[in-house]
């Protein structure tokens, strides 16, 4: 049996398609991604030109004293218009932060002194963040790009223990620097970095690797309800949070198992334990490995609804963010049911063998229960279940 439901009553995204949640869903139902402004460069670029170039977001990265603090905070102050809070009601409310990274660029800047070092990546961007927002309490989730799906687990925790009536979860990546960037290009997993390879195709049958983005998601949790929260009530924003879970699996370092125990029991609670899922949001990096894997495990989980089951693969637009991925997929589901629309996949041009159903030009219609997906390295792997009115 389910916990019982708690409210998404704000919701804030920034990512290089926009800077803020509507504008990133604007970009999507027009088809656009994150590399299309590659097509518009003429000139020889080295990897890191190519990778910075579709990946980076330069709206929001000024002051804070690390870029990464600088977009979770633009992406909270979003979430909390949406939601309706007054700047007492923000100051009150304790923040979950999840970065897979961290604040890593304090650790490399001259200017920071010695505190980046003293705190450690982590430590220093939830810092910067509770001084900034005045939390009453600010934590940090570091769990590969699951972060943001534990993260969430760890806010639901929270209200469903009485210590709070509100809680907000960030998550965010700014880490295209050189020791990160040619760390990814060394595992394998980043697609040929030219201008017209540097392509990610999720569920796409000539996926090669994911691209690396920025990128920040945030959300407000209320366990009361969105009648506590006027304006989100009114705009209709408020989704409901049926539940989330989190696994760890130590299979490897840095690869997952191909037939996953973790995912496997994870999917099976999100598509079948609560109720009937109307679309999908796999994790899907467009690697290789990954992505067949997983859509098997899910269709089996679905057994013989999955070919009544839409699914989305997001980092085709927007890149990988990482340890924000997950969180950005709820987000962007809760624009999906809001509007009852599935973007377009631009890249799906030869889409992999799977039942669930894979709509290139996009979908319309009521897609109202959502299932997100997210995985990381070392055997992390989390599920959210949400639904709108």
């Amino acid at each position: 049996m389910s916990s019982p439901a708690v409210w998404i009553t704000g919701v804030g995204l920034l990512t290089p398609l926009g800077d803020s949640a509507w504008a990133t869903m604007r970009a999507l139902l027009d088809g656009r991604t994150i590399t299309d402004r590659l097509d518009r460069i003429a000139e020889p670029l080295d990897a890191e030109q190519i990778i910075r170039g579709a990946g980076r977001i330069t709206r929001g990265r000024n002051g804070h004293g690390d870029p990464a603090a600088a977009l979770a905070l633009r992406a909270l102050h979003e979430a909390a218009g949406k939601a309706g809070l007054r700047p007492a009601d923000v100051a009150a409310t304790p923040i979950i932060v999840a970065s897979s990274k961290g604040a890593v660029s304090s650790l490399l800047d001259p200017a920071q002194g010695g505190i980046g070092a003293a705190l450690g990546p982590h430590g220093r961007l939830c810092a910067l963040i509770a001084s900034q927002m005045g939390a009453p309490c600010c934590r940090t989730v570091v769990a590969a790009c699951a972060s943001g799906l534990v993260a969430l687990d760890h806010a639901v925790r929270m209200l469903r223990r009485g210590e709070a009536e509100r809680v907000a979860v960030v998550a965010v990546e700014a880490s295209l620097i050189p020791l990160l960037m040619h760390s990814y290009r060394r595992l394998g997993v980043l697609p040929p970095l030219t201008a017209q390879g540097y392509r990610c195709r999720p569920l796409d049958r000539r996926r090669c690797g994911f691209t690396l983005t920025d990128q920040a998601a945030a959300v407000i949790l209320d366990a009361r309800g969105p009648l506590t929260s006027p304006r989100s009530a009114a705009t209709g924003a408020a989704v409901r949070l049926l539940g989330v879970r989190a696994f760890c699996e130590a299979h490897h370092l840095i690869r997952s198992p191909p037939n996953s125990v973790a995912l496997a029991n994870l999917s099976r609670w999100a598509c079948r334990e609560m109720g009937r899922i109307d679309i999908l949001h796999p994790h899907a990096t467009g690697t290789v490995e990954n992505d067949e894997a997983e859509m098997v495990i899910h269709s089996q989980a679905l057994g013989e609804r999955a070919e009544a089951t839409h699914a989305f693969a997001l980092k085709g637009a927007v890149g990988h963010g990482l340890g924000s991925a997950g969180l950005a997929s709820v987000v962007i589901a809760a624009m999906i049911a809001r509007c009852s629309r599935v973007p377009p996949m631009p890249w799906l041009n030869d889409p992999i063998a799977t039942p669930l159903r894979l709509s290139p030009e996009g979908a319309r219609g009521s897609f109202r229960r959502h299932a997100i997906f997210a995985r990381g390295f070392g055997g992390h792997v989390a599920a959210a279940v949400i639904e709108s009115d």
